[in-house]
């Protein structure tokens, strides 16, 4: 049995202008854009006051990331779904090269994981947001 070279053609582009559709439908539905932050934005020169003493959540981000935009997203998700007083903060880390070398960030997004002013967890890269979620359980609660 041969396949007719136009109904070839006629399914690959049915294929592409489905994929196309649900694509977008789907990026629709995971708009990144934030309303109403729950993450507290503090500068590289501040952050030692505000993680000091206390259990708390750092993104570490660039701004003209779309992959740093997703996580900020995610945590903001996160954060927005728990009751609880766990701070979460977030560093722009642009221009500012101490805050990299202090808290040693080798790429973007970097959350770290913060108890009583020391850090003991590092995730690196996206991550999906129900392993985020099942982290903050295991590890933060």
């Amino acid at each position: 049995m041969r396949i007719k070279p136009v109904y070839f053609v006629l399914a690959l582009a049915l294929l592409i202008a489905v994929c196309y559709f649900v694509g977008n439908s789907q990026l629709d539905e995971n708009n990144m854009s934030v309303d109403n932050s729950y993450l507290i934005h503090v500068t590289p020169d501040n952050i030692s006051d505000s993680i000091s003493g206390k259990t708390c959540i750092v993104l570490f981000y660039i701004s003209n990331s779309d992959v740093c935009k997703n996580m900020e997203y995610k945590l903001n998700q996160l954060a927005m779904s728990k009751d609880e007083t766990i701070p979460f903060y977030a560093v722009n880390v642009d221009n500012e090269i101490k805050a990299v070398d202090k808290y040693n960030i080798s790429g973007v997004p970097s959350i770290l994981l913060f108890r009583n002013g020391k850090e003991y967890k590092r995730i690196m890269g996206i991550i999906p947001a129900y392993n985020l979620k099942m982290i903050y359980e295991r590890d933060i609660k």
